[in-house]
C-alpha cells in the first residue's frame, strides 16, 4: 500500500501547533509554528485487532507517529469558536471547493492526496503520470534539500529548550551537541535563535557562557 500525504487546511484562520522545533520566541511566548496549511506523510497500520489505523509520520511535531486524530488535534483551538475539529473532506470535494472559492472561507479541513502532492495549489492537479510526478519531484528537491540543511538548527534548539525546562541544566549535554553539528548549523543557529541563546546564557556563569560561544564559534 502506497504512502499518500494528509493535508491540514486552515481555510479563513491560520494553523498553530507548539513544538519544540519551533522557531525563536521571546521569552514570553511558547515556541510553535503558525501555518496556513501543513502536510506529512500518511500510511495506514494494521493494529493488534487487524484494524487499518490511518498513522502520520511528522517529526516537526512529535517523536513518534500519531494516529490523525492524534496529528489534528497537536493544532491549536480555532481563536474565534475554540472548535479542534477538522472536516474530513474527499480531494474531489476540495477540488471543488478551490474551483469555487469556497475553501478560503471554510474553517479547518483535512484531505489526503497522492504522495506526489506538496502543496495545496497541487491538490487541483489530475492523478500525474510517472513523467509528471518524477518532475514534479525535481522541481521540489531544493526546498526540500534547504529544509534538510535546516533540521540540525532546530533539532539543536529543542535540545536546548529542554534542558532549560530541567531544574539544572546538564552543560556537557549542551555543548557535545554544538560539536557535533557543523560549522554551517552553529551559524544557523546563532543567527535564527538569538532569544534562546540569551536564555541559556542567563542560566549560565560566566566561565559556562565563554564554553557555550566557543564551542558555537569552532
Amino acid at each position: 500500500m502506497l504512502p499518500k500525504k494528509v493535508f491540514a487546511l486552515a481555510g479563513s484562520l491560520p494553523l498553530r501547533a507548539e513544538t519544540d522545533y519551533g522557531q525563536d520566541t521571546p521569552p514570553s511566548e511558547s515556541p510553535g509554528v503558525t501555518w496556513a496549511w501543513h502536510v506529512a506523510p500518511i500510511i495506514k497500520v494494521r493494529d493488534p485487532q487487524r484494524r487499518l489505523l490511518e498513522t502520520v509520520l511528522d517529526p516537526s511535531l512529535a517523536d513518534r507517529p500519531l494516529l490523525l486524530d492524534e496529528w489534528l488535534d497537536t493544532m491549536e483551538a480555532d481563536p474565534d469558536t475554540g472548535n479542534t475539529t477538522f472536516s474530513r473532506l474527499t480531494l474531489e470535494e476540495v477540488r471543488q471547493q478551490m474551483r469555487t472559492g469556497e475553501l478560503e472561507r471554510s474553517r479547518r479541513i483535512v484531505v489526503t492526496a497522492p504522495r506526489y502532492t506538496y502543496n495545496p495549489e497541487s491538490l487541483l492537479d489530475t492523478d500525474p503520470t510517472r513523467e509528471e510526478a518524477q518532475s514534479m519531484d525535481r522541481s521540489s528537491r531544493p526546498r526540500i534539500t534547504r529544509y534538510v540543511q535546516l533540521v540540525p538548527v532546530f533539532e539543536l534548539a529543542r535540545l536546548i529548550r529542554v534542558e532549560l525546562r530541567r531544574a539544572v541544566i546538564n552543560l556537557m549535554v549542551i555543548l557535545t551537541a554544538i560539536r557535533n553539528v557543523t560549522r554551517f548549523v552553529r551559524q544557523q543557529f546563532k543567527i535564527r535563535f538569538v532569544h534562546l541563546l540569551e536564555q541559556l546564557r542567563q542560566r549560565l556563569s560566566s566561565t559556562e557562557r565563554q564554553q557555550v560561544d566557543a564551542a558555537l564559534d569552532e
